[in-house]
């Protein structure tokens, strides 16, 4: 047996095995900030984990956390489900969802759900199922001399996909409209 093929081997078994442990966390309470494993001295800690609820019940799921943005003071992240397969371990089984829009707001250190875009096309499959961008936007006014006179809006906007996509722009927090 070559050596490559005996460390290759080796990852896939290891990959594999923490694969199938990772299935067996509980997920109850957003589960980030429920295992919290830091030294007293780690700069750094979980803040999300796939798998678990916020405070109002609602299911913080996800293969893939993107776009991460600062508004208005609070932390804004996309959730997507791109390939996700809820009924694959059928011993643990995550309840089917569209995106998300998930924010952490500093005065309670925890993500909620700020949006869940669970919209179904004529098959019954989820019309956006990824947040492809998110950003801000500000408007600027001029004076007549054509200098910036200063940010007079923002906007947060997200842009969803797969596979269709839109553009939803926040009008306030949990109001979004495309």
């Amino acid at each position: 047996m070559s050596r490559i093929g005996f460390i290759s081997r080796g990852i896939f078994y290891l990959s594999m095995v923490i694969g199938i442990l990772s299935f067996f966390v509980d997920g109850n309470q957003a589960a980030a900030q429920k295992y919290s494993t830091s030294p007293a001295n780690e700069p750094y800690s979980m803040s999300y984990a796939a798998g678990g609820y916020d405070a109002e019940g609602n299911f913080l799921g996800g293969t893939e956390f993107l776009n991460l943005t600062e508004f208005n003071g609070n932390l804004y992240g996309g959730i997507g489900y791109f390939e996700d397969a809820p009924d694959f371990f059928p011993n643990h089984p995550d309840p089917a969802s569209g995106a998300q829009i998930v924010v952490l707001a500093p005065s309670t250190s925890l993500w909620r759900q700020e949006a869940v875009f669970d919209q179904k096309d004529a098959s019954g499959h989820f019309t956006y199922q990824r947040s492809n961008a998110m950003g801000v936007v500000q408007f600027h006014s001029f004076d007549s001399a054509g200098n910036n006179s200063g940010v007079r809006a923002e906007l947060l906007l997200a842009g969803l996909g797969v596979p269709l996509a839109a553009l939803y722009a926040q009008m306030g927090p949990g109001n979004w409209v495309t």
